[in-house]
């Protein structure tokens, strides 16, 4: 069997960085009036999400476990 944990590592790591990235879309979204710039904060919000749990999937499918983070 093949030891993934570099690569798992790698993806935690890309996941809690792409979270705060999602935080961040989401807050901006939250602190302009422009409703044009709250939809496209709020879309690549939504963007992050999703390529989070694409990653989630990814370490699954390596046999990881996913990190809990903040």
């Amino acid at each position: 069997m093949t030891d993934h944990s570099d690569i798992i590592d790698a993806l935690n790591k890309l996941i809690a960085t792409n979270y705060d990235a999602e935080r961040g879309y989401n807050e901006a979204a939250e602190d302009v009036s422009d409703s044009r710039l709250k939809s496209w904060f709020k879309e690549y919000a939504q963007q992050r999400y999703d390529f989070g749990h694409e990653i989630k999937a990814e370490i699954r499918q390596l046999g990881g476990d996913i990190e809990k983070g903040t």
